[in-house]
C-alpha cells in the first residue's frame, strides 16, 4: 500500500502565528502565538482574541487583539505605596484587591 500525504494549501513561510478556541469564565475567546520571525524578529508573542462587544458601526473591529500576559503577573497600572500607619482608635479599612492582567479577564474598556 502506497502513503499519501496531503500537502497545506499554504507555504510554512507565510504562517505568523497559531489560535487556539478557549472558554473563558463569560465568553470564548482565542489564545495563540505571533511569530514575528518573519518580518526579521526573532520573537513570539503570546496573544488573545476578544470579541468587541461594544461593536455599534460597521466600521467598528469585530475583534481586539491583545497581548497575553501570565495570570501570577501583577498589574502594570497598580501602584506600589508603602503602608501608612494606622491611628489605633479607627479600624483600618479593608485593602482593595488587586487585578492581575490575565486572558481571561482582560482590562479593556472596548470588551
Amino acid at each position: 500500500m502506497s502513503e499519501t500525504t496531503t500537502k497545506p494549501k499554504y507555504n510554512n513561510e507565510d504562517e505568523i502565528g497559531v489560535l487556539w478556541t478557549k472558554q473563558g469564565q463569560s465568553q470564548k475567546y482565542l489564545s495563540g502565538v505571533l511569530k514575528l520571525k518573519n518580518f526579521g524578529i526573532d520573537k513570539e508573542i503570546n496573544i488573545v482574541v476578544f470579541v468587541n462587544k461594544n461593536k455599534q458601526q460597521d466600521n467598528h473591529p469585530d475583534y481586539r487583539i491583545l497581548v497575553s500576559k501570565p495570570k501570577d503577573a501583577p498589574a502594570a497600572s497598580a501602584p506600589k505605596t508603602a503602608a501608612k500607619p494606622v491611628a489605633k482608635s479607627k479600624p483600618a479599612p479593608a485593602p482593595e484587591p488587586e487585578e492581575a492582567a490575565s486572558a481571561e479577564s482582560p482590562e479593556d474598556p472596548f470588551l
